[in-house]
């Protein structure tokens, strides 16, 4: 004979009403204790700054603490200038814009944006694809080839093989080609040439602006292109993140988690809403309970009527 206490259902809504309990318990105690609260909710409230570009989360930085955004998207602003950088793999990025709407950044790596031929080589990054950050579709790949030997007497140079000089010395030549597969497909000259260069820097640029680059691969063409940046889309909790803002909140992260970080009222106490959202859920479980143990209760009766009639 099964008793109601030991039923499964009976226990499973039990540890559930228990851990919703402790679990609003200790936000309750944790939110009174921790004067905080109503300074992170305040803080993550205020937009990140600099010049044109305005971001909320997942980023952080300026006057956005680290608890506003998530630690790998952190903006960099230059008082001076008033550009914003980012670092990802260990490489800088200048950001052009921030769209919240598509969740794409549009970036341009800080180290050539001005200048195909910096003083320090460049560091071939060809990727920045990482649990947060993927390339956007319309991003397209632009490889660039440095200390190259001049092409040898009798060797044709592709019409899409762009040239570009850096003047390290009189002996070298520097090239680009728009895509590898492209590079791929030169006869075994070419091949050889681009194989044996000094360093090759593969760096993302915006498709259309390289459609155009492959019409007439000139420097000038070049420059122009990278100058105008690639997307980054970014992912980090949409969801959860629009849940906790139409409930009123403001999204962060707590050890690398995302958290949301309730709204607090004149009184410093969390708003009505999320007390009203955490009783509903309580009251909810408790009918649920009380409507469970009526039907176990039901059954177990007949189970003793039925033992006792010998039925």
């Amino acid at each position: 004979m099964v008793s109601p206490y030991h039923s499964s259902s009976f226990r499973s809504l039990l540890l559930t009403l228990c851990t919703l309990i402790i679990t609003i318990s200790t936000s309750s105690v944790s939110s009174q204790d921790d004067d905080d609260q109503g300074q992170r909710f305040q803080d993550c409230a205020r937009l990140f700054e600099c010049g044109d570009i305005q971001a909320a989360y997942p980023f952080w930085g300026g006057g956005r603490p680290s608890y506003c955004g998530l630690s790998d998207l952190n903006l960099t602003c230059n008082a001076t200038t008033q550009i914003t950088t980012i670092t990802i793999l260990d490489l800088t990025y200048q950001v052009l814009r921030v769209d919240d709407f598509s969740r794409i950044l549009t970036l341009v790596r800080a180290d050539n944006r001005a200048d195909l031929c910096p003083a320090e080589p460049l560091i071939n990054t060809t990727t920045i694809e990482s649990s947060l950050l993927s390339l956007a579709p319309d991003t397209q790949l632009v490889t660039l080839y440095y200390g190259c030997s001049p092409l040898g007497n009798g060797v044709q140079a592709p019409a899409s093989l762009g040239r570009f000089n850096c003047g390290r010395d009189n002996s070298s030549q520097d090239y680009f080609v728009t895509s590898e597969g492209l590079a791929g497909s030169y006869d075994a000259a070419v091949r050889t040439l681009l194989g044996s260069c000094g360093a090759r820097v593969t760096v993302p640029a915006n498709r259309t602006a390289v459609a155009g680059l492959e019409s007439s691969p000139t420097a000038e063409r070049l420059e122009a292109a990278i100058g105008q940046g690639f997307g980054a889309r970014w992912a980090a909790n949409d969801t959860l993140c629009a849940t906790c803002r139409d409930s009123g909140g403001q999204c962060g992260s707590v050890g690398g988690s995302f958290t949301c970080w309730p709204p607090v009222d004149q009184t410093g106490t969390h708003s009505s809403l999320f007390n009203l959202v955490s009783s509903s859920v309580i009251e909810g479980l408790i009918a649920r309970m009380v409507t469970g143990f009526t039907k176990t209760v039901h059954v177990w009766s007949l189970q003793i009527f039925n033992s006792i009639h010998g039925h």
